[in-house]
């Protein structure tokens, strides 16, 4: 080939080669993106090394196939609490000079840059070293940080990228509710009828570092999931699977970590008809006495009729009868006072309640004879089962018996040795008894009769107990108990210890 041609192919090579090392500006525009730098930073894929220890950023290399684009990357972790100031320091490997340019992100959005502060009370660059001082800091500045660095004499840039955790109490509550679609349900009052199902609640809480321990309460009690199977409770999510009229209340969601404690609120009402309570079905008299009776009940919305009747015979106030009603722990009670009882104002009365959502009755018996007694609770020593009870009687008592069963046999009754018999001073007409038999272990059903001058009572409702193997005495329980375990090994030492050195 002639010399000439090959003289001019090598001068466009070289030609070609200086073009493509022209060096094009290397400054951020003003979204924040370098003009050299088409490709998103997302997609940078190069090697990476990380230090699981706070205190040491991570590294990321990265340089493309144009030898004059080079960056490096690293990261760490900083932590402040709530209040107090935090320095988000840039790290590079060199001493910042004047003519450094360096510029700091909150996310995407330019924060500081040389003299420039988006928020001039709070956001302080440092000449010196370009580390970033934010002041007060609060919940909301939990974020990605990034401080970018320009050295005037070298092509390199820097990115620094901080994830400043902000400690500090549970900052916000919202209770979400799915029946009625409401994002927060805070300071509402929510009305249902009774039956309703699948009720729920999250409590979500926001800002929280470290994370917010949720509880639920209802009327300032811990709701207890253990003495009611229809509500469910997984963190924050509360379920009402059953809706019923003990559910309504006062609900209090609260988040708390080591820097403080936060509630939010709501008010549940549950609609429903009237209601007994149970116990309150039968009074005792003495002829020739003035007798007050009463029904106590519960209705929402509030019952709009309240009534008395004798057999099929509605009675009002008169000479004879007196109608009024009060409230008693929560409940509504309506009372009638039969002046100067004869026998033929002995029987069956009954009171009935109406609301909009229904009409009650309830059956009430006035009587000369005992109440049915109250099982109250009882205890058990060598052997021998002292079961307590109330008993209703203005007339004195002569007679307590015991009715017992287990699973193995039928029912068996006892004349209970009645070891303590006092009337009630508090509650004339009330009277303590307590009377014992002799039980081996096991599983039980008990119930009781007592007798005055003008007969026996009506059976007590039955209690179920149950009397652990080998125990010595149980503690006291409650007529509402259902299943009774103890076994008190501290009390069985002490009564050996007694028996045998004493």
């Amino acid at each position: 080939m002639d010399r000439k041609i090959l003289f001019f192919i090598g001068l466009i090579v070289l030609i070609t080669q200086y073009v493509n090392c022209v060096p094009v500006d290397d400054y951020p525009n003003d979204d924040g993106d370098y003009m050299s730098d088409p490709k998103d930073e997302s997609d940078y894929d190069g090697d990476e090394f990380e230090s699981t220890d706070d205190n040491k950023s991570t590294t990321t290399a990265s340089q493309s196939s144009d030898p004059t684009e080079h960056y490096i990357k690293s990261k760490y972790v900083a932590k402040g609490d709530v209040g107090k100031s935090v320095v988000l320091n840039c790290k590079v490997p060199f001493e910042i000079e004047e003519d450094t340019v360096i510029m700091w992100y909150n996310g995407t959005k330019i924060i500081a840059s040389g003299s420039t502060h988006s928020d001039g009370k709070r956001i302080k660059i440092a000449k010196k070293d370009g580390s970033l001082t934010i002041d007060e800091i609060s919940p909301y500045d939990d974020a990605q940080y990034r401080c970018r660095v320009f050295p005037a004499k070298s092509k390199d840039r820097y990115e620094i990228t901080i994830e400043l955790e902000v400690n500090g109490p549970p900052h916000l509550i919202r209770i979400g509710h799915n029946l009625k679609q409401i994002e927060n349900v805070e300071g509402k009052k929510l009305t249902y009828k009774a039956g309703e199902k699948d009720l729920r609640f999250k409590c979500n809480v926001e800002h929280s570092r470290p994370k917010a321990k949720i509880v639920w309460n209802r009327s300032e009690s811990l709701i207890d999931e253990s003495k009611d199977h229809d509500i469910q409770i997984d963190e924050g999510l509360l379920t009402i699977k059953v809706l019923h009229a003990h559910h309504a209340g006062e609900y209090i969601c609260e988040a708390s970590n080591e820097f403080g404690i936060i509630k939010s609120k709501f008010e549940l009402e549950v609609e429903y008809p009237p209601f007994f309570s149970r116990g309150h079905n039968y009074f005792n008299t003495e002829i020739g006495t003035d007798t007050e009776i009463s029904c106590i009940f519960k209705a929402t919305p509030q019952f709009d009729s309240a009534k008395w009747f004798k057999g099929s015979t509605q009675l009002h106030d008169s000479e004879k009868y007196v109608i009024s009603n009060d409230m008693k722990n929560h409940h509504d009670r309506m009372k009638l006072l039969i002046k100067n009882v004869q026998k033929s104002d002995l029987g069956a009365y009954k009171c009935e309640v109406h609301n909009s959502l229904g009409t009650k009755k309830e059956e009430i018996k006035l009587d000369v004879v005992p109440a049915p007694p109250k099982f109250e609770g009882f205890k058990y020593i060598n052997n021998v089962l002292f079961t307590d009870w109330i008993v209703k009687s203005h007339q004195e008592l002569s007679s307590m018996q015991i009715l017992y069963r287990n699973n193995a046999n039928g029912w068996s009754q006892i004349d209970a040795t009645i070891t303590n018999s006092n009337r009630a001073e508090e509650r004339p007409g009330e009277w303590k008894i307590q009377g014992s038999i002799s039980l081996n272990s096991g599983e039980w059903e008990i119930g009781g009769r007592a007798k005055n001058s003008d007969g026996w009572s009506d059976d007590s409702e039955v209690t179920k107990i149950k009397i652990p193997k080998d125990s010595i005495e149980s503690s006291e329980q409650t007529s509402s108990a259902s299943s009774i375990v103890s076994s008190m090994v501290g009390v069985l030492i002490a009564f050996l210890l007694t028996r045998y050195f004493v």
